[in-house]
């Protein structure tokens, strides 16, 4: 999986390329202050963006290594600021036109998640003396999917493949367990397995390194 910061930091290069934004999008949570090569980041608009955590669900049914869909929610936090609610909505609509078109519109950023499943835009506008404030969090969703391969466990270099199936199976016969799997159902059942393979064991034995 991609990291968080090297997605975070795609999206910060689109958005850079906004016109409206006038590059003044900043991989943080908090809006920076004026300083040494930030001299205009008190103008406005402008963007945050960040991960806001990150959602694993198992698919790995406790059978097998670990594996997650995992969820990683990228947040970008736009702030457009002016004299009137209507001027900072149409700033704010225009901006979110935009990151659509940056992003979505983008084939190379919409490839690097296996799926997008979910896009939410939530906006607030508020009076600060005379200025009006609004911003709008763009929480945009990119799923993948992780696996945590087991650390310190031996080669594989053979492996046995035993069949005793489900259908046919012997409904009355009483057999012995095949080591080292555990005994089957006693009789009478209604499926297998029986306890007798229905062929030879096979067994694989695996190239290793010199």
């Amino acid at each position: 999986m991609t990291t968080r910061a090297d997605i975070r930091d795609q999206v910060v290069t689109r958005l850079r390329a906004v016109p409206l934004l006038a590059g003044r999008v900043y991989p943080s949570r908090a809006w920076p202050l004026p300083g040494k090569g930030l001299v205009d980041a008190g103008k406005m608009p402008a963007g945050l963006v960040y991960a806001n955590g990150l959602r694993r669900t198992s698919t790995s049914g406790g059978t097998s290594a670990p594996t997650f869909r995992t969820i990683l929610p990228i947040v970008i936090h736009l702030r457009a600021e002016g004299t009137t609610v209507e001027a900072v909505d149409a700033t704010l609509d225009a901006l979110e036109d935009e990151v659509d078109r940056v992003l979505l519109g983008d084939p190379t950023f919409v490839a690097i998640p296996e799926e997008l499943p979910s896009m939410e835009f939530a906006r607030q506008l508020r009076a600060d003396s005379d200025t009006i404030i609004g911003e709008t969090l763009v929480t945009l969703d990119m799923q993948f999917t992780e696996a945590f391969e087991p650390r310190g466990l031996p080669p594989l270099t053979a492996a046995r493949i035993v069949i005793d199936a489900i259908d046919p199976a012997d409904r009355a016969g009483s057999y012995p367990a095949i080591d080292p799997f555990p005994a089957p159902a006693g009789p009478p059942r209604d499926r297998g397995p029986d306890g007798r393979p229905e062929a030879a064991d096979i067994t694989i034995t695996f190239d290793t390194p010199a």
